[in-house]
């Protein structure tokens, strides 16, 4: 019987730990995808695997960014992902106006080109902390253990670097 009321006070903890973020993490989601069904599997792919490795998971002053990067990383996968065309209803016709669901590879490239470009014009070791943190989605710690530093240096690299791309790239109209 204690080992019952263990897994529910678990499962308690997780619910209060990870529930509260699920509106910012639907929002990143959607923001990324465009697609309310798509936001709203990632959302829940994320909670299934934050769930599963509920014991190893970052201290909580960690787990928003930990989660965003998790949300981020899966709506790349998605977006990377080939999605198979959907049929058009009977009497349409194939490119009467739909968008496609992904972006074309040709966006994928200019957008891939893009970020190249930007972490190219950074020092070495800047471009390394935002590539390890932002793309592969890894801790402080990791990228602290991997490129010989500390994991408070590695933040301090990462927000100096990141207001510094926010300060010098220009803004772009998104609509």
């Amino acid at each position: 019987m204690p080992q019952i009321l263990s897994i529910f006070s678990e499962h308690d903890r997780f619910i209060r730990r990870y529930m509260p973020m699920s509106r910012e993490m639907y929002a990143m989601a959607f923001r990324l995808l465009q697609q309310p069904e798509e936001a709203e599997d990632v959302v829940q792919d994320v909670m299934l695997a934050l769930y599963e490795r509920r014991h190893s998971l970052p201290p909580e002053a960690n787990e928003l960014p930990y989660v965003l990067a998790m949300i981020r990383n899966r709506c790349i996968d998605r977006l990377r992902t080939p999605r198979p065309e959907t049929l058009a209803p009977p009497g349409e016709e194939e490119g009467s106006g739909s968008e496609p669901l992904t972006p074309s590879p040709e966006a994928q490239l200019e957008a891939r080109d893009y970020l190249e470009h930007i972490l190219g014009g950074l020092p070495p070791r800047a471009a390394e902390v935002i590539r390890l943190r932002l793309v592969d989605g890894l801790s402080f710690e990791d990228i602290a253990r991997q490129m010989g530093i500390t994991a408070g240096n590695a933040r301090v690299i990462l927000s100096r670097t990141l207001q510094e791309i926010k300060r010098t790239t220009p803004k772009t109209d998104t609509r």
